[in-house]
């Protein structure tokens, strides 16, 4: 049905050349992925793509090239715009008009809305659950919770994209949503490979501008961007945990910031600073918790440089810091924790990462502080910077985080190399699982564990350590 928020729409500016499909519109009052229609010519129309208060974006459906639409007046059509979709996206890849990528043939399709549906202030919940991603400086230290956006950001090829895949593959119980932008052949393919190496691309599907970025395309990063969008919130509103991950939302910047040179000219500059934040922050707020149960979560990966991570820090719930000198020490993943946190997920950190987790980001801050001043820092510190280190394509379990760092930190294991205590064969957590399987079972739940219980992990300690120091023996003898 229509509902006319805003009844008359004037052509303001056309793009040229190559971006004849491009209208900018003054208009009282529009949403995003709304439709206009020609009043002139019923065979004309456009979808939003960009609003901002007393006017529209939007990108020509076919048929408009040879019209001058300069006279026009255009008037809202359905407020519900929808784009067809196929039936089935998981493990498939979208591009940016929804269609399919790298798949020929004819396929089932449905309709996809895109307009963004505003939720209300009681439809949100507060962020209780945590989002294990695998990742154990992430889920100990900067934790996510379902709901919440977070800040990826980094020089490239300092570790973000390998992250995200890890994040995607420990989803297994959720839907994820994968937004490439600036993608080619090349990192498409290496990206599918990874999924499928993990058993992630069951559960995810791709949306990726790989066509319309060799063209230059500066809508192709936004219409991906609001297609990943309307796809993590069918999936939220059917009653799901969706994760959605935006990978490279520089190209997103760019391709905002040379549609106002084509647009609006005149005010490039200035209008592209007023309203980039106001267009920011409404994407970071569609991620939410909902009072019903489901979720959309928020994972926003930038390059910094070019970018500047503080335009995007305050819009967010939390980041990641991504560092090359961390990368050229050969931490992975090397992610800086003096300058990550999380504003929302410490809510939502799993009971039984709390007694291990919760000081420990200040502790290391003052251990990096102390190493940047000529210290030595503290050695208990260095022993956690090893035990937070891991493969990019391995996923920690959450008992194996809690007791690599309760391994870590016991004085029974001060001579035991936190390598060894790691070990998925002959480590700490395969020892607890034979001795203390109860425990380790509900650390596995992520309960937190009583006084007598957590006595049992360090009773497990000082008797692995025996162990240990029995094969160092046997080793030497022989």
């Amino acid at each position: 049905a229509s509902r006319p928020f805003a009844t008359k729409a004037k052509v303001h500016a056309r793009g040229t050349g190559s971006f004849q499909n491009l209208l900018s519109l003054q208009s009282e009052r529009c949403e995003l992925g709304q439709t206009f229609v020609s009043s002139q010519d019923a065979g004309v129309t456009g979808t939003v793509f960009h609003t901002w208060e007393g006017g529209a974006w939007i990108k020509l459906g076919p048929g408009a090239d040879n019209l001058d639409l300069m006279e026009h007046t255009f008037e809202v059509g359905p407020m519900d715009a929808t784009i067809q979709v196929p039936g089935s996206v998981q493990g498939r890849v979208l591009g940016p008009d929804g269609s399919l990528l790298m798949e020929e043939g004819d396929h089932d399709t449905v309709e996809l809305a895109l307009t963004a549906r505003v939720l209300g202030p009681n439809e949100r919940a507060r962020i209780s659950k945590p989002l294990l991603t695998g990742i154990a400086s992430v889920d100990v230290l900067a934790p996510i919770g379902w709901g919440q956006s977070m800040l990826l950001y980094g020089p490239k090829g300092s570790g973000k994209s390998a992250a995200i895949l890890q994040a995607i593959a420990a989803q297994a119980e959720a839907q994820c949503v994968l937004v490439l932008l600036g993608c080619t052949h090349e990192s498409l393919q290496e990206t599918l490979a990874s999924l499928r190496r993990s058993n992630a691309l069951q559960h995810t599907t791709i949306v990726c501008d790989l066509d319309e970025s060799a063209r230059g395309s500066p809508v192709a990063p936004m219409m991906c961007t609001m297609i990943g969008f309307a796809l993590a919130e069918k999936l939220r509103d059917a009653g799901e945990d969706a994760l959605l991950v935006l990978d490279g939302f520089g190209e997103h910047r760019a391709g905002y910031q040379s549609l106002f040179e084509i647009l609006e000219p005149e005010t490039a500059g200035r209008a592209a600073m007023s309203t980039h934040r106001q267009l920011y922050a409404g994407l970071f707020q569609r991620s939410a918790a909902l009072e019903a149960g489901a979720s959309l979560t928020s994972l926003v990966s930038v390059d910094s440089p070019p970018l500047d991570p503080d335009e995007f820090m305050s819009i967010s719930d939390g980041q990641l810091c991504f560092s090359q000198k961390l990368v050229a020490q050969g931490q992975r993943p090397a992610i800086d924790p003096t300058k990550s946190l999380s504003r929302i997920g410490t809510r939502a950190r799993s009971q039984a990462l709390q007694d291990v987790g919760n000081s420990l980001r200040m502790k290391l801050m003052q251990h990096y502080d102390d190493i940047s001043f000529g210290g030595v820092g503290d050695p208990m510190m260095a022993r956690i910077v090893q035990v937070l280190q891991q493969d990019q394509h391995q996923i920690r379990s959450l008992e194996h985080q809690v007791l690599n760092l309760v391994g870590c930190t016991s004085p029974h294991l001060a001579r035991v190399a936190p390598q060894n205590i790691l070990d998925l064969n002959h480590g700490l957590l395969p020892y607890a699982e034979r001795v203390i399987p109860g425990v380790v079972e509900k650390l596995a739940g992520g309960e937190a564990l009583t006084e007598p219980e957590l006595g049992m992990v360090e009773e497990v300690c000082r008797q692995y350590a025996e162990a240990w120091e029995e094969r160092q023996m046997v080793r030497g003898a022989n």
